[in-house]
C-alpha cells in the first residue's frame, strides 16, 4: 500500500517504489520524512523547508494524483518539529494545513520530541535523543484539523489510553475535575481498597494526592509517586473517604470525622467554594435505627452532623453517601447497584441545620465485580487479620488463640454462605457472640467489629438476606430474559411471603421496592434489545466442523443492519454448533439463536466471535465503539454465564482496521484476569459474505497479512499463524511423482471431513482429490474441501481464466458432494478466491485485481440473457453475474450511481471485462442511472463512443422497470444518437372529487396478468428495502389510478411486498403476497391514496382523517 516519491526542494521529484501517481486510488496519507532544523530565526523547517515551501511541493505532488485519490492526512516525521509547551507558538504543521486545505487535506501531525523510525517501520521518540526511545508515547505527537463550525486549525494531543489531555496548546488536566485539589484518604490495605484509590488518583493525576493513617495514628499525606508533602489546599477541594462500608461502620462516625478534621487542618484549607467529602464505601447512607424512630440516622448524617457541630465546624464543604453497594471503576468512575441513590448533605447558614438533597447515580449497575462491602470481603477481612498477627502481636500464646480463633471464623462463614439464610441463624448468633468474646484484642479490634456488623445484620434481616441467598443461588448471569425471570420469581415468591406473614414491616416493603425498581430497569434493557433487528440464522451454508468439541459464540455489539447480517451469517456457517447473541453497551445480552450460554456443554471449548464495526480515530481504536479494555470485561462476564470448565479456544475480533496492537492488548488483558486464549484481528476493512459468512479483506481470502493471531507460547507473547494446518481434519498434498500424500492415517478419520488440499496443477490437484475419496473409510466422507494455491500451475486463476476456473470449482463440487473454496496465498492473483457449495446455483470467483478494483464473477447454473455489473466509482468492488446456459441475446446491464467523473475509457474497460467472459454474443449495451451529473450532450457523446468502440447497441436508461422504455439509444453504424420522448407523466395522486365509500367486495383486484407480473419479477435480483424486511401496501380507496399506483409501487421489491386492499371501516383483504401473519422482521407500511383537503382545511388521505388512519 505505498509508493516512495524521492523529492528535491525545487520540487522535482521521482517515484522509486511502488503504484505510480496516477494509478494511486482512494484517501491518500502522506508521509514527509527529513530533518528537523531550527532556523536562525527560531522558525522550524522539515527537510530544509518552511511549512510554505513544503505545502508548494505537496501541491505539485497532488497534481500528479488522478481525482479518485484525495490527500487526506498529512504525517511530518521530524525532530522537533512541535513546540511542546503551553502556550501554542508552533505553528509549522498548522500553517502546512491551513495552506493544503483547498486540496482535500483535513489533518496533519507533527512531534515535539526527537524522531527515529526503528528496523520494523515504527516511529520512535525520545525527549533527549539520546534515551529511552519510545513507541506511541502519544504525548509526544500533536493532531492539527479544522474546527467543523469555525474552520479554524484547532490543535489536540491524546495520551496513550487515547484520552484527550491537550487542547489548542492549554493542558487539559487543570480543568478536566471541577476541584482544584483531589484528596483520597485511604483507611485500609485491603486490596479492593487500594485499587479504588489507584484509579481515584489517576483521573486526575495532575492534581491528586494520597492521605494515609500508619498504626500510631499519624496522619501522612503523599503525592502520586509516594513522596510526603506539605500542602495549603487554596481552593475548591475534595476528600475521597475509601474503606469498605462495614470498616467505615466499626471506626464510627466519631473517630471517621475526626479523621477527617485532622486531614482538613494538615491541608491547610483556605478555600471560598464550597468543597466535598464523599464516604467513598457501601451503604455508607443506609438508615440505621438505635432505638426510636426519631433516632433513624445513616453513617453518612452522623459523620456530616459531627463535622458540622451545629454550624461551629467545617461547615463549607458537603457529606456524600450512599445506599447501596458501590464500586470504583478502573478509569476512577463511580458504579453503584442499580436502586440505589446518593444523598449530599450541607449545612444551610440561613436555617441553621443540616439539609439534604438525594440524587440518582450517573452510573448504575445490576451486579458490581469489586464493591466496597459484600460477603467475600468478610473472608478478605479474616485473612488479612490472621496475616497481620505475626506483625502486631507479639504474645506467643495471645497470637496462637487468635489465629485459631480467626481461623474458626473464616470456617464459620463459609459454612453460612453455603447454608444460606433459612437454616443458618443459629450459626449466626454463634459466630457473633464468638467474636464479642475475642473484641478485647485490640490490634485486630477495628476489623473485627466490621465483621461482626456484618454478621448481625443478617442475623437482624434474615427476611431479606433470606430472599438475597436464592437470587444468589439462581445466580442467571448477563442473560437479560434469565435475569428478568428469576426476579420476576423472586417478587411472586415475596408477594406470597409477605401475603401471609403480615408483621414485616417497612424493611420488608424497601427490599420488595428494590426489587421492582431491577424488574424495571430489566424490562428497559430488554425492550431495548427486542428492538433490535432480528435475522434469522440459516443452516443453508454450515460447514463441516473440524471438531464437534467447539462451541462458536458469535457477539453481536450493535444495532446496525450490516453488523446483524453478518453476525447471522456467521452463526449460520456452524448452524448446530452456534450461539448467537445480541449484546447492549451495559453487557447485557438476549440469545438469539441456539443454546444459552449455561446450557453449552461443559466438554465443550468456544470459540468467541465479536462482531461490530472497527474504527480508528485520534489513536483510539475501538470495536463498536468498545475499547480493548472493554472487550476483556465482555470477555470476563461472558465467562461467568458459561459452566466453569469451559475454556476459551480462541478468541476472533471482527472489525475493520482494528490493527494488531487491539488484539494484543485483548490477550494480555485477558491473561490479568486469568484467561489464557488466543486472539485474532483483522488490519484493514472486513466484509462478511451473507450467504456463507466467510469474512474477507479488503475483498481478499485468507492472506496472512490481513489478519494478526497472538497466543502465548513458552509464556511469552507471540504472533501465530492465523491460517494453521491444525483447522482441518486431514491435509492433502501430492508428491513429485504425483502421488497423494497425507498427514494423518487415513484409517483414524470419520465423520464429515474438512479437508486442506495443497494444489499443483489442476489434473494432477483433481486425481488426488479423487483418489482420496476412493480411499476413505466407509465411516467417513467429505464435508468442506479447501484448496490452497500457489504459483505456476498451481494458479489456476492464471492457468484456466475466470470461467475455466470456475468450471474446476463445480467439477470438485460435484465429484465429492461437498462444498468446496479455493484461494491464492501466493503469485499474481493472491488473495483471490472462489467457491461452489454444493447446494447452491451459482459459482463465485472473486478477488482479481484489475484498473485498481476487486472483480467478482457469479457464474449461476439457470439461462437468462443479462450480465449484470454492479459498478460504482468510488467502490473498490465491481460484481459481475453471468449465466452459464448460453442465452440468444445477451445485453450488458451496468448500474451506475452518477457519471460524474468517469471518463470514457475508464468505462469502456468495464464493458470489455464482461463481454470477454460471456457464454454469448453481446447484442446491446444498457445503462441505467439518473442522468444528474452530466449534460445532455456529454451523454450522448458517451453512448455513441461506447457504440462505435464496442460495435454493439447502446441504450440509456433513467431507471430499470416498467415500462423499460430508454431515453438514449444508438446502432452500429448511426450517425446520430436518437433521443426518444417519455412517456406522459401518469396521473397525480391529488383529487377533488369526494371519497367513494365503496364496499370492498365492489373493488376490482389485481388481474391475472398483473400478478403473474408481480411474480416474474420478484424472481429477477432487485434492489432490497434499505431498512425494513417487508412492506404492506394499503390501496385506501377503488380509484384505478390508486389501484394502479399502488402496482407501481409493488414492482420496485415484488418478492418484499404484500399488497392490501383496505375499505374506509378498516375491513380489508391481502390480494398480493405474504400474508400477514407470516411476515417477520421490521414492516414498512405504505397507505397509497388521493389527498384531499376539506373545505375547513384539514387534510384527509384516502378520504381519511389522521384519526382514522391511525
Amino acid at each position: 500500500q505505498t509508493t516512495i516519491v524521492q523529492m528535491q526542494k525545487d520540487g522535482t521529484y521521482r517515484v522509486v517504489y511502488g503504484t505510480e501517481l496516477d494509478k494511486i486510488t482512494g484517501s491518500v496519507k502522506l508521509s514527509v520524512v527529513g530533518y528537523g532544523r531550527k532556523t536562525q530565526e527560531g522558525g522550524d523547517t522539515l527537510g530544509g523547508r518552511s511549512a510554505t515551501e513544503l505545502s508548494a511541493n505537496i501541491t505539485k505532488l497532488n497534481q500528479a494524483l488522478t481525482d479518485d485519490a484525495t490527500i487526506r492526512h498529512i504525517s511530518l516525521v521530524g525532530c522537533n518539529l512541535d513546540n511542546p509547551t503551553d502556550n501554542s507558538t508552533s505553528t509549522y504543521a498548522a500553517q502546512t494545513l491551513q495552506n493544503l486545505k483547498e486540496i482535500g487535506v483535513t489533518s496533519t501531525s507533527a512531534r515535539s520530541d526527537y524522531v527515529a523510525i526503528g528496523p520494523d517501520g515504527r516511529k520512535l521518540t525520545s525527549s533527549t535523543g539520546i534515551g529511552t526511545w519510545k513507541h506511541k508515547d502519544s504525548k509526544a505527537k500533536t493532531h492539527y484539523s479544522f474546527n467543523e463550525l469555525t474552520g479554524e486549525v484547532e490543535s489536540r494531543v491524546y495520551n496513550s489510553e487515547g484520552t484527550l489531555v491537550r487542547y489548542n496548546g492549554k493542558h487539559l488536566a487543570d480543568n478536566n475535575s471541577q476541584y482544584q485539589t483531589n484528596i483520597v484518604l485511604q483507611l485500609s490495605d485491603n486490596e479492593t481498597v487500594k485499587n479504588a484509590t489507584n484509579a481515584l488518583t489517576k483521573k486526575h493525576p495532575d492534581n491528586s494526592y494520597i492521605a494515609k493513617i500508619d498504626d500510631n495514628g499519624k496522619l501522612t499525606v503523599y503525592d502520586l509517586n509516594g513522596n510526603e508533602v506539605n500542602l495549603n489546599v487554596n481552593g475548591k477541594y475534595r476528600i475521597n473517604v475509601v474503606a469498605h462500608g462495614s470498616e467505615m461502620v466499626a471506626i464510627g462516625a466519631e473517630q471517621l470525622a475526626a479523621h477527617i478534621t485532622d486531614l482538613q487542618t494538615k491541608l491547610r484549607i483556605e478555600q471560598t467554594e464550597q468543597g466535598r467529602i464523599a464516604l467513598v464505601g457501601c451503604e455508607t447512607d443506609k438508615p440505621s435505627s438505635s432505638g426510636t424512630a426519631a433516632e433513624i440516622t445513616s453513617l453518612a448524617q452522623s459523620v456530616a452532623k459531627r463535622l458540622y457541630d451545629s454550624g461551629n465546624g467545617t461547615i463549607n464543604a458537603e457529606v456524600t453517601g450512599r445506599t447501596t453497594q458501590i464500586e470504583v471503576n478502573a478509569d476512577g468512575t463511580k458504579t453503584m447497584l442499580t436502586g440505589g441513590t446518593k444523598t449530599v448533605y450541607s449545612w444551610d447558614t440561613d436555617k441553621g441545620g443540616i439539609v439534604s438533597i438525594v440524587k440518582d447515580a450517573k452510573r448504575t449497575s445490576l451486579n458490581l465485580e469489586n464493591p466496597l462491602g459484600k460477603f467475600d470481603e468478610q473472608l478478605k477481612l479474616v485473612d488479612e487479620m490472621i496475616n497481620s498477627l505475626d506483625t502486631l502481636v507479639k504474645d506467643e500464646e495471645k497470637k496462637r488463640k487468635s489465629h485459631d480463633f480467626l481461623t474458626k471464623l473464616k470456617e464459620d462463614l463459609q459454612k453460612v454462605e453455603k447454608m444460606g439464610s433459612d437454616s443458618s441463624a443459629e450459626l449466626l448468633r454463634k459466630i457473633a457472640s464468638d467474636i464479642e468474646e475475642n473484641l478485647e484484642t485490640q490490634e485486630i479490634k477495628v476489623k473485627l467489629e466490621g465483621v461482626h456488623n456484618f454478621v448481625q445484620d443478617r442475623i437482624e434481616n434474615p427476611f431479606i438476606y433470606g430472599f438475597l441467598d436464592k437470587m444468589k443461588e439462581r445466580e442467571t448471569g448477563s442473560d437479560v430474559d434469565k435475569r428478568l425471570g428469576m426476579l420476576e420469581d423472586i417478587k411472586s415468591e415475596l408477594d406470597h411471603y409477605q401475603d401471609n406473614n403480615s408483621e414485616q414491616g417497612s424493611e420488608a416493603q424497601d427490599f420488595r421496592n428494590t426489587i421492582l425498581s431491577l424488574i424495571k430497569s430489566y424490562q428497559a434493557s430488554q425492550q431495548e434489545l427486542l428492538k433490535w433487528k432480528q435475522i434469522k440464522v440459516s443452516n443453508k451454508h454450515e460447514v463441516t466442523l473440524f471438531s464437534n468439541d467447539t462451541h462458536y459464540v458469535v457477539v453481536q455489539l450493535q444495532d446496525d443492519n450490516t453488523v446483524a447480517e453478518g453476525s447471522a451469517a456467521l452463526a449460520g456457517k456452524h448452524f448446530k454448533n452456534s450461539t448467537l447473541i445480541q449484546m447492549s453497551k451495559d453487557g447485557l445480552y438476549r440469545v438469539a439463536h441456539g443454546l444459552s450460554l449455561s446450557e453449552i456443554p461443559k466438554t465443550r471449548n468456544v470459540k468467541l466471535i465479536f462482531d461490530g464495526h472497527g474504527s480508528a480515530e485520534n489513536l483510539k481504536v475501538e470495536l463498536a465503539e468498545r475499547t480493548s479494555g472493554d472487550i476483556v470485561n465482555e470477555v470476563v462476564r461472558l465467562k461467568k454465564d458459561l459452566h466453569e470448565d469451559v475454556i476459551f479456544e480462541k478468541i476472533a475480533l471482527i472489525g475493520c482496521n482494528l490493527g494488531s496492537d487491539f488484539s494484543r492488548d485483548v490477550l494480555t488483558g485477558l491473561k490479568e484476569n486469568d484467561i489464557e486464549t488466543k486472539v485474532s484481528s483483522r488490519l484493514y476493512g472486513v466484509s462478511t459474505d451473507l450467504d456463507n459468512g466467510r469474512s474477507e479483506i479488503n475483498n481478499l481470502y485468507h492472506l496472512e497479512e490481513n489478519k494478526v493471531l497472538w497466543g502465548y507460547k513458552d509464556g511469552k507473547v507471540t504472533s501465530l499463524d492465523p491460517y494453521s494446518n491444525d483447522r482441518y481434519h486431514v491435509v492433502i498434498s501430492i508428491d513429485e511423482n504425483g502421488l497423494l500424500q497425507l498427514d494423518r492415517p487415513i484409517e483414524d478419520l470419520k465423520g464429515g471431513l474438512k479437508v486442506r488440499v495443497k494444489a499443483v496443477g489442476s489434473e494432477q490437484t483433481l486425481k488426488a482429490i479423487e483418489d482420496f475419496k476412493k480411499q476413505l473409510p466407509t465411516s467417513a466422507s467429505i464435508g468442506q474441501i479447501n484448496i490452497k494455491l500457489g504459483e505456476g500451475d498451481a494458479d489456476w486463476y492464471a492457468k484456466h481464466g475466470v470461467v475455466g476456473y470456475a468450471d474446476l470449482m463445480d467439477t470438485i463440487s460435484q465429484q465429492t458432494d461437498s462444498n468446496v473454496l479455493s484461494y491464492s496465498a501466493s503469485g499474481p492473483n493472491r488473495g483471490s478466491y472462489a467457491y461452489r457449495y454444493k447446494n447452491d446455483n451459482y459459482t463465485e470467483v472473486g478477488g482479481k485485481e484489475g484498473s485498481g478494483k476487486k472483480h467478482s464473477f457469479v457464474f449461476y447454473d439457470s439461462k437468462f440473457s443479462a450480465v449484470n455489473s454492479d459498478y460504482k466509482k468510488n467502490s473498490t468492488h465491481v460484481a459481475y453475474s453471468f449465466s452459464k446456459v448460453p442465452g440468444p441475446k445477451v445485453p450488458n446491464i451496468t448500474l451506475l450511481e452518477g457519471l460524474d467523473g468517469y471518463s470514457k475509457h475508464e468505462l469502456l474497460e468495464q464493458f470489455k471485462v464482461s463481454i470477454n467472459i460471456s457464454s454469448s454474443p453481446v447484442s446491446e449495451i444498457q445503462i441505467v442511472t439518473e442522468n444528474s451529473s452530466i449534460s445532455d450532450n456529454d451523454y450522448k457523446d458517451l453512448v455513441k463512443f461506447l457504440s462505435g468502440e464496442l460495435g454493439v447497441k447502446v441504450e440509456a436508461y433513467e431507471d430499470f422497470q416498467a415500462p423499460y422504455l430508454p431515453w438514449l439509444s444508438i446502432k452500429p453504424g448511426d450517425l446520430k444518437v436518437t433521443v426518444h420522448e417519455p412517456l406522459p407523466l401518469p396521473p397525480h395522486l391529488a383529487e377533488t372529487q369526494p371519497h367513494n365509500d365503496q364496499k370492498l367486495q365492489d373493488w376490482d383486484t389485481p388481474n391475472q396478468e398483473q400478478i403473474n407480473k408481480l411474480k416474474a419479477e420478484s424472481q429477477k435480483t432487485k434492489p432490497q428495502l434499505a431498512n425494513h424486511d417487508h412492506q404492506v401496501l394499503i390501496q385506501t380507496e377503488p380509484d384505478d389510478n390508486v389501484k394502479d399506483s399502488t402496482l407501481k409501487l409493488a414492482l420496485k421489491h415484488p418478492a418484499q411486498t404484500t399488497i392490501v386492499q383496505m375499505q374506509k371501516d378498516g375491513a380489508y383483504r391481502v390480494v398480493y403476497g405474504t400474508q400477514l401473519k407470516d411476515i417477520t422482521g421490521k414492516v414498512k407500511m405504505v397507505a397509497v391514496g388521493y389527498g384531499r383537503e376539506a373545505e375547513d382545511g384539514s387534510q384527509t388521505l384516502g378520504g381519511r382523517s389522521v384519526d382514522e388512519l391511525s
